[in-house]
């Protein structure tokens, strides 16, 4: 059987070069070894080598186990299944204590700096440890005085906060209390009449032009007198929508008569006569009919 090519190649004795294979692509960046010798040279991997090597690296774990996979192609489905199964737990331990020699390497490494490092005097040990200690509590100062500071705005705003909530119910307090209208009353006063209302109330709506027809109706003027004042209490009401469209409407009526014939206009007199004398016949009617049956 004919051995495997390898990725790497390594030159012979006679030349001093290397070309290794690394996966750039890769997102691991532990599996790249970086502390190269000067003289090695740094190749990109293709996809189809990247896909040998995957194939290689599943092909060592099934070694590992002592299965490959021509032997599990003849083994029944349910011990293949349970094979595959043992094969994902081993490999999830595998990643777990991964996962823990990471975490405990990280934990350590903020106490790399306490140790003695090698060729230190003890002196110089002490010294910068001093320093670390000594830095390390001025953070730890900062951000508990940033935590105090934090705290006090809190507080400010939390007060000032109750503050405008008590002066809030102070306020509708004594405006339920009518404290403001409360009249001051000294001791022996006494009442002689009921209070005076001196202010006048307004006039509202119609009321303006109330006024007006009892003051015409109170007057004994003479008609020229009468006709003036109702002028003016037609004036003094203030005209509505309505009675603007129906002033509009008379004015367009009135222009349109002036240029009518006589012939015309004694047709439209006619039809106008009909159409009152029509709806007065329809209202008696009506009326009739109401009196009927009020009297049974």
């Amino acid at each position: 059987m004919p051995a495997k090519r390898k990725h790497s190649r390594v030159a012979s004795q006679s030349t001093a070069t290397a070309v290794v294979d690394i996966d750039i692509d890769s997102n691991n960046d532990d599996d790249v070894t970086r502390d190269l010798p000067p003289t090695t040279t740094i190749t990109q991997q293709t996809k189809r080598q990247q896909k040998r090597q995957r194939f290689k690296e599943k092909h060592q774990q099934e070694e590992l186990l002592g299965h490959n996979k021509k032997d599990m192609a003849d083994y029944p489905r349910a011990f293949r299944m349970m094979l595959k199964q043992e094969m994902l737990i081993k490999k999830k331990k595998q990643e777990q204590q991964q996962v823990a020699t990471t975490t405990k390497q990280s934990s350590n490494a903020g106490t790399e700096s306490l140790k003695m490092r090698a060729g230190e005097s003890f002196n110089d040990y002490t010294r910068r440890l001093k320093t670390e200690t000594r830095k390390q509590i001025l953070e730890m100062n900062s951000e508990s005085q940033s935590k105090v500071d934090r705290k006090k705005k809190w507080r400010a705003k939390l007060k000032e906060k109750e503050q405008r909530k008590k002066e809030k119910l102070e306020a509708d307090r004594q405006q339920l209390d009518f404290s403001d209208l409360r009249d001051d009353v000294s001791f022996g006063e006494v009442v002689q009449q009921p209070p005076t209302l001196t202010a006048k109330p307004k006039l509202r709506g119609n009321a303006a032009a109330i006024a007006a027809l009892k003051a015409q109706a109170s007057s004994t003027a003479s008609s020229s007198s009468s006709s003036t004042t109702t002028a003016a209490t037609a004036a003094a009401i203030p005209k509505t929508q309505g009675d603007t469209l129906v002033d509009e409407t008379r004015a367009r009526h009135r222009q349109r008569l002036k240029t009518m014939t006589p012939a015309t206009r004694r047709i439209l007199a006619s039809e106008r006569d009909r159409v009152v004398a029509t709806y007065r016949a329809m209202k008696e009617a009506k009326l009739q009919a109401k009196l009927k049956l009020m009297d049974t």
